[in-house]
């Protein structure tokens, strides 16, 4: 990593447990800790890397590997992605403008107790 940062104008500095690569233009800067020689650099730090360069400019954009997780991009303009959530098999579409029901309960009207609290020997009971 050190040599392809070096050749794409970054310079370094070392301290006792970092490694800190500036651009010769200021931006991007990163601060690495210092690995051991051999080591493979993490897959955290080599995605950070790489998304500063290409946010910066200084290396071409490479292809998503992955798909999104949630969604599916239905149309992209002005550079923001326009998302339409997956919807789950069997839920009835909400009204427009108008929240859903609430839930029936144990204590609603439609419940057990018809809509009471249940009395204190009854709570004991529960407890």
């Amino acid at each position: 990593m050190k040599a392809a940062l070096t050749e794409l104008g970054f310079g370094h500095r070392y301290t006792p447990k970092h490694v800190f690569f500036k651009h010769s233009s200021g931006t991007p800067f990163f601060a690495l800790p210092r690995y051991a020689p051999g080591q493979r650099l993490s897959s955290i730090h080599a995605l950070m890397i790489r998304t500063q360069l290409e946010d910066a400019g200084l290396i071409e954009e490479a292809e998503p590997r992955c798909r999104p997780l949630v969604g599916t991009v239905l149309q992209k303009t002005g550079g923001v992605a326009k998302v339409k959530a997956k919807k789950k098999a069997g839920t009835p579409p909400a009204a427009a403008g108008k929240p859903a029901p609430p839930k029936a309960g144990k204590n609603d009207a439609g419940g057990p107790e018809g809509g009471r609290k249940p009395s204190a020997t009854k709570a004991k009971a529960h407890a």
